[in-house]
């Protein structure tokens, strides 16, 4: 069994020990666009405490690793279109505070009037 569990991990992170620093980049950011796209979640079990088999989250990162591997500007132009995403996000949710606080302020102004 650990010889199996040896290879299991290498085959994801062999490339990610011995590589270079931008195939490691790459790597992260491929890892985090699947948080950010819910990638995982698929893989979730667990009624109780979800949590993800190390096969299926090897899986799943294997998978997207050999399908970016060759386009690492695709990959730097969906990060920064996440992180486009990130930034609308926040400035709708300050929206959306000013909004709530400005109609708590105009109920508070109606009940003193």
């Amino acid at each position: 069994m650990g010889a199996k569990k040896k290879r299991i991990i290498c085959g994801i992170w062999r490339s990610y020990w011995y590589s270079s620093e931008s195939e490691k980049e790459n790597l992260y950011w491929i890892v985090y666009s699947l948080h950010q796209g819910k990638q995982f979640q698929i893989a979730l079990v667990g009624s109780v405490i979800p949590f993800i088999r190390k096969n299926d989250l090897i899986k799943i990162i294997t998978e997207a690793h050999s399908a970016t591997f060759h386009k690492p500007e695709a990959i730097k132009k969906t990060v920064s279109s996440l992180f486009q995403l990130e930034q609308q996000e926040e400035n709708y949710k300050r929206i959306q505070n000013t909004l709530k606080q400005l109609r708590q302020v105009l109920v508070h102004q109606l009940i003193k009037q």
